[in-house]
């Protein structure tokens, strides 16, 4: 008798869900230090279990020389391999209308799927096209702005910043020690040196090294 079928939708019974989490992350790491061996490359995994634990591969240092390798990649390369993706995914859309027996087989349903995932990627496209011009000092573009995507930047920044002035606070204390110092000190000397960071980048980097300090805090 053949494997059931696993239905992928969020599991109800938190114990279920947790044992199933405790049971996967190990696969998931593994593979993605095969991966990482394998093709001799870097790669940056990060998790919160369902009772909200930070899971990561590689180690803290190392994830954080990758996500500044990420952030160093110009947000106009970002967006054009975004609009790769795009117009790849339009094509699959595109064919799947024009082939009926394609359509037939896979329902009405995935087409609905595909057209809801390419709604979400033309919005984040969208999106870092208004962060490009914004960081290239085209102010004006904020005029094309409606007030509550106004009102979402302004909470977005806000959040960053109020984060970034947690991070300055905490290293001062006399619990902070070790490592979480060193990781607060490469955060502060990368952001320093590179003015131009995308928000989505700075943001992911703040909070990685608040959780790991915090995870570092005695109290």
């Amino acid at each position: 008798m053949g494997r059931v079928k696993l239905e992928i939708k969020r599991i109800e019974n938190s114990v279920s869900r947790h044992a199933t989490f405790a049971k996967r992350k190990i696969g998931l790491v593994k593979k993605a230090q095969e991966l990482a061996t394998l093709c001799d490359i870097d790669i940056a995994l990060i998790m919160f279990s369902p009772v909200d634990h930070l899971i990561h591969y590689p180690s803290d240092l190392k994830i954080q020389e990758i996500i500044m390798r990420y952030a160093n990649v110009p947000l106009a390369e970002r967006i054009k391999r975004k609009k790769e993706n795009l117009e790849q995914l339009n094509r699959g859309i595109r064919k799947l209308k024009g082939d009926n027996e394609i359509a037939r087989g896979m329902g009405f349903e995935d087409i609905e799927v595909l057209q809801k995932e390419l709604a979400r990627l033309q919005q984040e496209n969208q999106i870092l096209q208004n962060h490009l011009r914004l960081f290239q000092g085209d102010c004006a573009s904020l005029d094309s702005l409606n007030y509550e995507e106004l009102h979402q930047m302004e909470l977005h920044i806000q959040t960053v910043m109020e984060k970034a002035s947690l991070l300055k606070g905490r290293t001062t204390s006399s619990f902070i020690y070790g490592r979480s110092l060193e990781s607060y000190d490469f955060l502060s000397n990368n952001v320093s040196s590179r003015l131009c960071f995308d928000i989505e980048t700075l943001n992911l980097l703040l909070w990685f090294t608040f959780n790991r300090l915090m995870s570092t805090v005695a109290f």
